[in-house]
């Protein structure tokens, strides 16, 4: 069943947002490239944010000196772990919508695709997209993940808006982990107004 469908939307083809299926992931992903080039709304500043907590990633782990037994180290893959963002129903999960995410041996893997590619003469990394060269593994379903779970406080804020658009009730949520402030540090929990699933009683965020 389609969010339109379940909330009784009628036709929505011409929707600027996108009708996800409740029940199964859509074989799509978010690129964060096209977000870049497509800063709209709640995303105007997206590419800065993405770009600013993977630096501070690349630069604790050239810090590190690869030793993944330093803090710097320990702290960057903390960092990376990323688990799948279910709310969007995007991925290969072949029933369902709850994959497989990019959980610690994710992370871990990202931040050797990082060292790696530190070793390589690399000095900076604009784009977190560059780390798939690199890492086995990393794919755009990997990267999707990523960006969606850095991005979660701009899609929750767009799903708010879409909601209350349209009319569509909403129940509040909270993330623990909704924001991350590079300059402190430390992930920020949000609290959003957005439409339960009713089939995993999750928010919705299409």
């Amino acid at each position: 069943m389609q969010f339109s469908d379940y909330f009784a939307l009628g036709d929505q083809s011409g929707a600027e947002w996108f009708d996800l299926f409740l029940n199964l992931d859509t074989e799509l992903f978010v690129d964060p490239f096209l977000i870049y080039g497509n800063e709209r709304g709640e995303f105007v500043g997206s590419h800065e944010e993405i770009v600013r907590f993977f630096s501070d990633i690349f630069g604790d782990i050239a810090k590190s000196g690869g030793d993944k037994t330093s803090a710097p180290y320990r702290r960057a893959v903390g960092r990376l772990t990323f688990p799948e963002f279910e709310e969007a129903s995007l991925g290969l999960t072949a029933k369902g919508t709850k994959g497989s995410g990019s959980g610690r041996d994710i992370a871990k893997q990202i931040a050797s695709a990082i060292w790696t590619a530190i070793e390589r003469g690399a000095e900076n990394l604009a784009h977190f997209e560059e780390v798939q060269i690199f890492g086995y593994g990393i794919g755009p379903d990997r990267i999707s993940d990523a960006t969606l779970r850095m991005l979660l406080h701009r899609f929750a804020e767009y799903t708010q808006r879409i909601a209350s658009e349209l009319a569509i009730p909403t129940s509040i949520f909270e993330y623990e982990k909704a924001r991350y402030d590079v300059d402190k540090g430390l992930w920020f929990a949000g609290e959003y107004a957005l439409p339960s699933n009713p089939e995993t009683r999750k928010p919705v965020s299409p």
